[in-house]
């Protein structure tokens, strides 16, 4: 069975047993496809946030409550407390996501591979959207749902990505889960979520860009999708990784034809 198949089972398991659900996010094959963000990276996200956004710093506490949930691997930083790398990453993200829009108030959201939902809490956290979709694998939802619910977050939806319809939202996101699809995914992907979305944020790593898996390349998508801008990772977490943002609220540039 292949590490794939195993965190799609781990994934149900978890959101169908309690025993398995409140240690998720430490088993071995969980930590290989989602959590497995190492201390250091984490650390470099901690500072840069204390040094750029040291107003956060007060919202740690409220932060650090995605860690209650799942058990993860956590890693003592100081006087800033314990928190999983991960989570840290996500602060990061919604940081550039203050620094690129401003308040996320009102918006539609929509997230390509929420994974347990993490992002999505960080962000419940500090703003009221209008709403938050996340296109993951059905299994990844069940588990997101169940995760988000021990928070009491509303007005989520989550949406199969066998079955992705058309949405115009106003915020496009996805942490490194675009560009780990095969180009068919994508194409779907593009089409029906992030040619109509306004403005986007996307964490790219391009470790699919291979000949087997033939996802679009980062030259092929700076052409495809209208305004964006491609950003330099920090931290960087591998030399080929980048930032894809946009705001078609600037002058719009018509998409190149898939």
């Amino acid at each position: 069975m292949s590490d794939f198949e195993k965190y799609r089972r781990l994934c149900k398991s978890a959101a169908c047993r309690n025993s398995i659900f409140s240690n998720f996010r430490i088993r071995r094959v969980y930590t290989r496809i989602v959590e497995g963000v190492r201390m250091d990276i984490g650390k470099r996200c901690l500072d840069w946030i204390v040094e750029n956004h040291p107003e956060m710093v007060d919202r740690f506490d409220e932060f650090k409550k995605n860690d209650d949930v799942g058990s993860p691997r956590l890693y003592d930083f100081g006087e800033y407390g314990s928190f999983a790398s991960i989570t840290l990453r996500y602060i990061k993200a919604l940081c550039d996501l203050i620094d690129l829009y401003g308040s996320l108030d009102g918006m539609d959201i929509v997230e390509i591979g929420g994974g347990y939902g993490g992002q999505c809490r960080i962000i419940s956290s500090m703003f009221e959207f209008n709403s938050y979709t996340m296109i993951d694998l059905e299994e990844s939802l069940m588990l997101a749902r169940k995760y988000l619910s021990k928070y009491g977050i509303r007005r989520v939806n989550f949406i199969s990505a066998n079955a992705v319809p058309e949405i115009k939202s106003d915020l496009l996101i996805s942490n490194y889960a675009f560009s780990e699809c095969r180009r068919v995914m994508q194409r779907i992907y593009l089409e029906k979520l992030i040619l109509p979305s306004i403005k986007g944020y996307m964490a790219m790593n391009f470790i699919n860009s291979k000949e087997s898996f033939t996802s679009f390349s980062r030259e092929d998508l700076v052409k495809i999708i209208p305004n964006v801008f491609e950003n330099s990772e920090y931290p960087i977490s591998h030399v080929d990784n980048a930032i894809f943002t946009w705001d078609r609220t600037l002058i719009p540039i018509d998409p190149v034809e898939l």
